[in-house]
């Protein structure tokens, strides 16, 4: 079903988005985003991601720590903390969770077993990713 045109909140031109047209939106953004500062002023630099990478593929089949969901490849998955302390000391993450998860800002400080992602072996799961045979 089609959008019914509304008014850009910035500049007040007609679009069908939600917000802001197309121009305002990337406009927006950009500014936001260089407020932010790139990855390696966020701490997100090369240690972030070369453990992000190095972790990844181990994560794949097993549980979120925080919300317990499988993970699987293709799926919004981010290198989180462990600890809390570590966080705080903006030390890169020890372990593989859902994106959502992760930037829900909850923590869970509880040592549980969905918490040892860093596991060499990899447990493979029966059930398949949303939309995967």
């Amino acid at each position: 079903m089609a959008r019914l045109p509304r008014r850009c909140l910035s500049c007040g031109e007609l679009t069908a988005n939600r917000s802001r047209c197309t121009r305002c939106t990337v406009a927006r953004n950009a500014t936001r985003d260089a407020a932010r500062g790139t990855t390696a002023q966020r701490s997100y630099g090369a240690a972030h991601q070369s453990v992000r990478r190095r972790l990844l593929p181990l994560a794949y089949g097993q549980p979120c720590p925080r919300c317990g969901a499988t993970m699987h490849e293709g799926q919004a998955l981010d290198l989180g903390h462990s600890d809390q302390a570590a966080k705080r000391a903006r030390l890169p993450g020890d372990r593989i969770e859902h994106a959502l998860c992760n930037r829900s800002g909850r923590f869970s400080d509880s040592a549980s077993p969905m918490t040892l992602v860093l596991a060499p072996t990899r447990v493979t799961h029966p059930e398949s990713p949303p939309g995967v045979a």
